[in-house]
């Protein structure tokens, strides 16, 4: 499908629980990341801007946060779908934790003039993209060098998006997500356990 829309993201001055990380995050005030996407809304090329001179560590954090808002745009069927329709969208996140996401859309609700207001429930299910974990840390003990293989995982989720059609990004809602990956392994029969968290906020007036 040809590009039909493209979407521009440009961070603020953020900040995080660390301080002297949060002021490397606040020097990234500026960072853009801009998609293309189908009229779907399946992203076909991305490109990131950092902040000129802007703090390495400061700008890992902000483009995680970007991509975390691009990892959770909704995707729609190409079938025309109902009140109470649903349809699966598979996706690999981007990032250190690199995830195969697959997202269960359903219309809850159609409203507006030209029925262009729709409110969506997302349930989503994450499995990690490599099934090993080695692990090269000399304050992990024992378990430096040991490779682990995954033994289990589990995803809890909640996200209620609002979509107007006319725009570019949900208007409201959120999508926060939880998966628990479980290693086991090694030489010593390890278990490790690997919480892999987001949360993406969209509020009245984002989507501009």
């Amino acid at each position: 499908e040809p590009d039909h829309r493209s979407v521009q993201l440009e961070a603020g001055a953020g900040s995080h629980s660390d301080l002297n990380l949060g002021q490397q995050v606040a020097s990234n005030e500026g960072f853009l990341l801009r998609w293309w996407a189908s009229e779907t809304g399946a992203i076909s090329r991305v490109k990131m801007l950092p902040a000129p001179e802007s703090p390495e560590a400061g700008r890992q954090v902000v483009e995680q946060a970007l991509l975390a808002a691009m990892s959770t745009t909704v995707v729609f069927p190409d079938q025309a779908v109902g009140l109470g329709g649903q349809w699966e969208v598979t996706t690999r996140t981007p990032g250190e934790s690199s995830l195969i996401r697959t997202t269960t859309y359903t219309v809850t609700d159609i409203t507006g003039d030209d029925d262009n207001q729709l409110q969506l429930s997302a349930e989503v299910e994450q499995r990690p993209v490599e099934r090993s974990l080695r692990i090269d840390n000399e304050v992990a003990g024992d378990l430096d060098g040991q490779t682990l293989t995954v033994d289990g995982t589990s995803t809890t989720s909640d996200g209620e998006l609002t979509i107007d059609l006319r725009e570019p990004l949900p208007t409201a809602g959120h999508v926060n997500v939880t998966t628990r990956l479980l290693y086991a392994g090694g030489a010593s029969a390890s278990r490790v356990v690997q919480d892999v968290t987001s949360a993406v906020a969209y509020n009245p007036g984002d989507s501009g």
